[in-house]
């Protein structure tokens, strides 16, 4: 066989939609564009976000390596493939059916050498994929486990009927979050005579904060309107009130963050363009108001985290979980084990040396076989946690044990110090996730040794950066059945804890998880007691049915991830368990899920399709049935961004922004307002993307909706203040293009096809909607 060119070789996924049969096929398409056959053998076809062959198809099989990381070769069945020849493989539709981002799979190309060894030739030529629209829900399962989610695809004309919902004559000005009570007279502060600054000697963080705020509407002078900052007496947390009137504005907080919260309704006060006499009144309903943000999947480096948590804090969130382990890469310079960001933060198609010790992991989540590496150093994470502090985020590092390890322990795979898995453990499990050697042992004492070292070099970073050490979480979640049961090490724990135990008896093998997670649990939070005497300890809600520490019931909490309508027995067994909760619930705070069903909008759609508008009518309590004597369990709210399809920081922020903002919204008010959602929407449109924009935030802007009957073009905008442009040419609509105002009459002539983007001021565009005659 001569050796293949990869830039040759072309692939393209193709989706096809038959309206006659409402069915959706999925193929993969091989054409070789070279000059000799591509034969029967010697070449495979890797790719890293999974593939599964239908039914039927016999030319090719697929081996998965491990996680959705495997390949595809020719079977006998193959015929070897002529130059400009092609061949239509047939693939099982799945999550991302109807969407674009199916086609990432980070493809690349190996061929046999003439010593047998497998050579790694590089990317095949990847086209355009062909996706037909689909004009019906394809994934059936969301509309049971979350009905209130819009499924319906998001053509022009349902847009635009959904942004009328929004669209009102008048709106009433609104911050975000709204303030529990907000008053404001017709007379207006005279501020064109700049502003002084008094404060307590103790919130000189505060007045810094307010001095760079105040530096775009004018100097210090000492004659200006009189800005004074204070601590009141309210026992309240974060509580403050706001006043301006006569004798200028006062900030009073019953700490320094309900100050600095007074602040953030200050800016948004005067992005306005005025003050009136004002008098605000607020506090929030829950203490914990968090993001999760997963950078082990795909790295989101210091800058980006820094400004996540700057827009986090200007709508009043203060818990930053950051999730720096998971299967696909460890995140964090830990000086003490150099092996987890050497070997654990990087990943290519060549995992081994010379000598055959590890060097990276196997390439995951879309990407292909070059290197992709990253991790936060010590100053990174010094500097994060100093930044944060100042914006009173508090950040939590997760650590997830005992499943999702595969990253740290194939980082370990050679460590003299600290084994993590029994090296005779014989036992067969694969995860949700596809890996089949993602668990660590809970039976060494090596692992707590490991967790220990850890915990030393990350309780040190906040001690470099004079940050309180109070919250690590420990992940917990998906530890998949049949881990640990062909372990020697384990069957010797087992025995000394029941000497009758025996792997023969079901009922002992049943018992022995409970018993090694229960085992796990004790070990994990006594090891972590010890190295941060006092620490509060987060699990994801897996862990909970183990944890019987009931006399640490205020040091622990629980995530609770579930969807609108499963497991509600999850939720109801923490609360009667007297278990602290956060809800996390997957349909409705999983900003990694799509925005709507459209080809073109990326993200993992397993649970949801996630806009806006769900998020802010979320009702918590409500919706999870939790009742009344209960809720003083409930901290808070946690909001989800996933990493797996989030490549770069400006995916991150598009798949954050605009939504974070409706999760601020109800982490500070549990209880939604439906008759607010336009005021809500308008305060966005008028006030905040200009914020955002101001700081760099890639946020999301909405397509336009529109419809086009009997002549008359109409369209609109979720953010009335942005442009939309249009043509008739077929040509892409861009900021110069023809702007869009009130209905417009187009004669069918001049609107065979009428294309239609959304514009920020900066050019910025949104996805294209087309209507036609």
């Amino acid at each position: 066989m001569s050796i293949l060119d990869p830039q040759k070789i072309e692939i393209q996924v193709v989706q096809r939609y038959d309206a006659a049969t409402d069915q959706l096929s999925v193929s993969l398409v091989i054409r070789n564009q070279g000059n000799s056959a591509l034969e029967q053998q010697g070449w495979r076809l890797y790719f890293s976000l999974g593939l599964t062959l239908a039914v039927g198809e016999t030319r090719a099989k697929i081996q998965i390596i491990d996680g959705r990381y495997g390949y595809l070769q020719p079977t006998a069945e193959w015929t070897p493939l002529a130059p400009t020849e092609q061949v239509q493989l047939e693939l099982e539709p799945w999550l991302f059916a109807g969407m674009k981002l199916g086609a990432r799979q980070g493809f690349h190309l190996t061929q046999t050498g003439p010593g047998n060894e497998e050579v790694l030739l590089g990317s095949p030529i990847i086209l355009e994929p062909i996706v037909d629209e689909v004009p019906r829900l394809v994934n059936d399962w969301i509309k049971d486990v979350s009905p209130s989610s819009d499924i319906a695809p998001q053509t022009p004309q349902h847009i635009y009927e959904k942004n009328l919902l929004a669209l009102k004559q008048s709106y009433d000005f609104t911050i975000i979050p709204a303030a529990k009570v907000s008053r404001a007279t017709k007379n207006h502060l005279d501020l064109t005579a700049g502003f002084s600054v008094d404060c307590d000697t103790e919130l000189s963080n505060a007045r810094d904060h307010l001095a760079d705020l105040l530096k775009k509407y004018g100097s210090p002078s000492a004659s200006g309107t009189r800005i004074k900052l204070l601590l009141s007496a309210d026992s309240k947390p974060e509580s403050y009130r706001l006043t301006a009137d006569t004798d200028g504005i006062t900030i009073a907080g019953a700490d320094p963050a309900g100050v600095f919260y007074g602040i953030q309704s200050l800016r948004q006060l005067l992005m306005a363009g005025s003050l009136a006499y004002t008098t605000i009144e607020d506090s929030p309903d829950w203490s914990h108001r968090a993001l999760f943000l997963d950078i082990a999947r795909h790295f989101q480096d210091a800058e980006e985290i820094i400004k996540v948590i700057r827009m986090m804090a200007a709508y009043k969130m203060n818990r930053l979980q950051l999730g720096i382990s998971n299967d696909e890469g460890w995140r964090l310079e830990i000086p003490s084990v150099p092996e987890l960001t050497s070997i654990g933060s990087r990943r290519e198609y060549q995992v081994l040396d010379d000598l055959g010790n590890v060097q990276a992991l196997y390439p995951a989540c879309g990407d292909d076989h070059q290197l992709y590496a990253g991790y936060l150093t010590q100053i990174d994470m010094v500097r994060i946690l100093r930044v944060a502090a100042s914006y009173h985020v508090e950040v939590i590092l997760e650590i997830n044990l005992p499943g999702h390890a595969n990253a740290i322990i194939r980082s370990l795979e050679n460590s003299p110090q600290y084994q993590v898995v029994d090296a005779a453990d014989r036992s067969v499990h694969r995860s949700v996730q596809g890996f089949c050697h993602n668990v660590i042992n809970v039976c060494m004492d090596s692992t707590y040794r490991f967790v220990e070292t850890v915990l030393d070099d990350i309780k040190h970073m906040y001690a470099q950066a004079d940050v309180e050490l109070r919250t690590i979480h420990f992940g917990g979640d998906e530890t998949p059945e049949g881990a640990w049961l062909e372990s020697p090490i384990v069957h010797e724990c087992m025995q000394v804890w029941n000497p009758d135990w025996s792997m023969a008896n079901q009922q002992d093998v049943k018992a022995a998880r409970k018993a090694l997670m229960e085992h796990h649990y004790r070990k994990l939070t006594t090891t972590a007691e010890k190295v941060i005497p006092g620490v509060c300890i987060g699990f994801w809600h897996e862990m909970a049915p183990y944890a019987g520490d009931s006399n640490n019931n205020a040091r622990r909490y629980f995530n609770a991830w579930t969807t609108e309508k499963g497991q509600k027995s999850i939720t109801q067994n923490l609360l009667s368990n007297d278990q602290n909760m956060v809800i996390c619930n997957a349909s409705f705070l999983y900003l990694d899920m799509p925005y709507g069903m459209h080809r073109d909008e990326p993200g993992l759609p397993w649970a949801a399709y996630i806009d806006t508008q769900l998020i802010y009518h979320f009702d918590p309590l409500s919706d999870l049935n939790i009742e009344e004597d209960s809720q003083h369990l409930v901290k808070g709210l946690q909001a989800q961004l996933w990493g797996e399809t989030v490549y770069d920081s400006d995916l991150a922020d598009y798949y954050l922004f605009p939504r974070l903002l409706a999760v601020a919204e109800r982490a500070w008010n549990s209880e939604p307002q439906p008759a607010r959602w336009g005021d809500f929407v308008n305060a966005i449109s008028q006030r905040e993307l200009k914020h955002l924009e101001a700081h760099e935030v890639h946020f999301r802007i909405p397509p336009p909706g529109a419809t086009y009957e009997q002549g008359i073009l109409r369209a609109n905008i979720l953010f009335p203040d942005l442009s939309i442009c249009f043509t008739t040419d077929g040509s892409e609509p861009q900021l110069d293009s023809r702007k869009y105002e009130e209905p417009l009459e187009l004669s069918p002539t001049d609107a065979g096809e009428i294309k239609l983007r959304a514009f920020t001021t900066s050019g910025r565009g949104s996805r294209t909607v087309t209507v036609s005659s």
